[in-house]
């Protein structure tokens, strides 16, 4: 593994992004997964802008939720949808069902 230290967030964010578009270049279909919170919202909404990802080639997975409705102000997957703006190729939780059938349904 490779560890990058960045000296700031705007660095961080811009690396990122260009890591995001490199992988896009080396693989027909790329995964990726989104952890929740208030932390990489700034990054989401940066992905988010970018005009030139392949979008139909991407695979997005939430890695943790809240167990909370989905239109709930704390939901991790209403933040992740808000900036992404993410389609049919997210994968979620589905906090509508009893945690354990979310769970299963997720697998």
């Amino acid at each position: 593994m490779k560890v990058k230290i960045y000296q700031n967030s705007v660095s961080f964010i811009k690396n990122s992004v260009n890591f995001v578009e490199e992988c896009c270049k080396k693989k027909e279909t790329i995964r990726i997964a989104l952890s929740g919170g208030s932390t990489p919202r700034p990054l989401y909404e940066a992905l988010g802008g970018e005009k030139n990802l392949p979008w139909k080639r991407i695979e997005w997975f939430q890695v943790d939720e809240r167990y909370v409705p989905e239109n709930h102000r704390e939901s991790n997957a209403r933040m992740i949808r808000e900036t992404l703006r993410l389609g049919k190729k997210f994968h979620t939780f589905d906090t509508k069902l009893p945690l354990a059938a979310s769970l299963k349904k997720y697998e």
